[in-house]
């Protein structure tokens, strides 16, 4: 696996450093960076379900909930390592598979 950082018009240095920030938070945390992918991913869709039905219940768990702030944190701190001017430029941190390495067919 691997992290893709993408920041429209960043230099190679600045996409260096985002991704050694982005490293730093997972290290601080103490967390792989496909725990926290996991946790956004629950975080994203336990939002697109909405509000539950009477009787039906959609909570995320404690574990994902802090792994997608580990995730959110990670990713902020790769976008403001990206920043010229201190402000959070556009941008995604993604965690590639395995499977997002093989060639199209």
């Amino acid at each position: 696996m691997k992290l893709l950082l993408d920041v429209k018009g960043a230099t190679e240095e600045q996409l260096a450093a985002g991704m050694a920030a982005a490293v730093e938070v997972f290290k601080a945390a103490d967390m792989h960076p496909l725990t926290a992918a996991e946790g956004f991913s629950a975080l994203e869709a336990w939002d697109d379900a909405g509000f539950p039905e009477e009787g039906e219940e959609h909570a995320l768990s404690d574990e994902d909930s802090a792994a997608a702030d580990v995730w959110l944190a990670a990713t902020k701190a790769a976008l403001l390592a990206c920043s010229v001017d201190g402000s959070e430029p556009e941008g995604t941190l993604e965690l590639l598979t395995p499977e997002d390495d093989e060639p199209d067919l």
